[in-house]
């Protein structure tokens, strides 16, 4: 059984949430805004823009933040899965030049299959630096460069959100070469699971196809 089939990603902890048609309406919007902007609205410019009472956007915010599906300081969403709203190894780009953050590599793959949009990720190799482009449309992978990428997951989720204990030990390296050699650098991490890239984006698709359905 794979790391992701046991830790709760963030399509269980929604099933899990109990949200009602507000709060699931508020998370929704934040996600459109998220991957439109490249960083979600504060929350008292959330209740302005759609006329909701600013109590009830903060309710559900809070809510939202308390299942771990996105996280908060003062005003300001930092991120929401599978978006953030500061610089990451893995940019996602989009056809008309937008271009967003993704919290892990399995992120940046989902956000395809949550918007059905074509998307370039460009990430960078943890050991080399080498930079690294994945391309998706229509479901499938137009092409990936260098065609040894593999993605590693370097731990289990232990303690706190997903998007601090999890998110930034899952990463695309250029090689398994490379991978092994950063492991000998990193011996802490150096028990986690590798994926293939046609792995990856099944893991992608998994989690994040439903969310804004």
């Amino acid at each position: 059984m794979s790391i992701f089939e046991r830790i709760e990603t963030v399509d269980k902890r929604l099933k899990k949430a109990n949200l009602n048609d507000f709060e699931d309406r508020i998370r929704k919007l934040i996600l459109i805004e998220f991957a439109q902007r490249g960083k979600a609205p504060k929350i008292g410019e959330i209740a302005g823009m759609y006329g909701y009472p600013l109590e009830m956007v903060k309710e559900a915010v809070r809510k939202l933040e308390e299942a771990d599906v996105l996280a908060v300081d003062e005003d300001e969403i930092t991120f929401a899965y599978p978006f953030s709203a500061s610089k990451t190894n893995h940019a996602v780009v989009f056809e008309d030049g937008r271009k967003v953050y993704a919290l892990c590599a399995t992120d940046a793959l989902g956000i395809h299959f949550m918007l059905n949009e074509p998307i370039l990720i460009v990430s960078e190799c943890p050991y080399c630096r080498r930079k690294l482009e994945i391309k998706l449309e229509d479901g499938k992978i137009a092409f990936y460069e260098p065609d040894e990428i593999v993605k590693y997951v370097a731990i289990e989720k232990k303690c706190g959100c997903s998007a601090k204990a999890l998110c930034p030990f899952i990463n695309f390296f250029c090689s398994r070469e490379h991978l092994e050699k950063w492991k000998k650098d990193n011996l802490e991490y150096a028990g986690g699971e590798v994926y293939s890239v046609e792995e990856a984006v099944k893991y992608g698709k998994s989690i994040f196809e439903n969310l804004l359905r």
